[in-house]
């Protein structure tokens, strides 16, 4: 992570590990509910989504439900192939 703390000094590792960060094209950071959103655009399977994203109430909504389903997921389950070691430094 220490090219991306050069580049955003913001970053921490423990907030990703919190919720979903997504820096976009522009350089802006966007995280939880908001970040889901924002790769919505770039799927074009998830535009339906996007519908449903900008509604009234639905950043607020969403960002309740994206804080729940962040809370309640399984955290820090052993790794188990290459990738992980090569993001963790292990291994």
């Amino acid at each position: 992570m220490p090219r991306l703390a050069a580049t955003h000094p913001g970053l921490s590792l423990d907030a990703c590990r919190k919720e979903m960060h997504v820096i976009l094209p522009d350089g802006s950071i966007q995280r939880g509910f908001l970040a889901f959103r924002a790769i919505c655009r770039y799927l074009p399977l998830a535009w339906p989504l996007l519908v449903v994203g900008y509604l009234p109430f639905a950043s607020t909504v969403g960002q309740r439900l994206y804080r729940f389903a962040a809370d309640t997921r399984p955290r820090f389950q052993p790794c188990r192939d290459s990738v992980c070691s090569q993001h963790t430094g292990s291994g």
